[in-house]
């Protein structure tokens, strides 16, 4: 037997009487339908991460302070391709000869003097200026290091003081 399930359930019962034999009851309501708690339970827990993830997007949004409620630093920095080191699509620049994991979407970590690691980013899609292909990131740090570190790619480590860090930086390839 088919079920509509766009119908509420509904159930017939018969009874036997003595005199006449079979005679059909009423019809009764749907039988109470409830959740399981594994299902409530899941509900419950999708609601709280998406209350959480709201509450730490505006939190964290535009702050200049870092997780730990400390101040930050916010970083700029711009990467530099010589004539002989790019290529182009259309007007996007990205590394060649030898700098191909150079492009936009690459990783910028950026680390203290011991080593730790303070924030990842990437870089910007490449573009054309000063007569050669530049690729720009940007992001915040907590402040207090005595030394920043930058790692682009595996291009090794470059040290920043905290003025130079703070006050933008170029570096450059090729």
């Amino acid at each position: 037997m088919e079920q509509d399930f766009d119908q509420p359930l509904r159930t017939r019962s018969t009874t036997i009487t003595p005199d006449n034999g079979i005679q059909p009851a009423a019809e009764s309501p749907a039988p109470h339908r409830s959740f399981g708690p594994g299902i409530l339970a899941a509900v419950g827990m999708a609601a709280l991460a998406a209350g959480f993830g709201i509450g730490w997007a505006s939190h964290t949004g535009g702050s200049k302070s870092n997780v730990n409620g400390g101040p930050t630093v916010a970083v700029h920095g711009m990467l530099q391709l010589g004539n002989d080191a790019y290529d182009s699509t259309g007007t996007t620049c990205y590394g060649t000869s030898g700098y191909n994991d150079i492009s936009g979407g690459i990783a910028v970590t950026i680390g203290d003097q011991a080593g730790k690691t303070l924030a990842v980013t990437s870089l910007q899609p490449g573009k054309f200026a000063n007569g050669g292909c530049e690729l720009d990131f940007a992001t915040q740090v907590p402040a207090g290091a005595t030394l920043y570190t930058v790692v682009i790619s595996h291009r090794g480590t470059q040290t920043f003081s905290p003025a130079d860090i703070g006050g933008g930086f170029n570096m450059s390839l090729g």
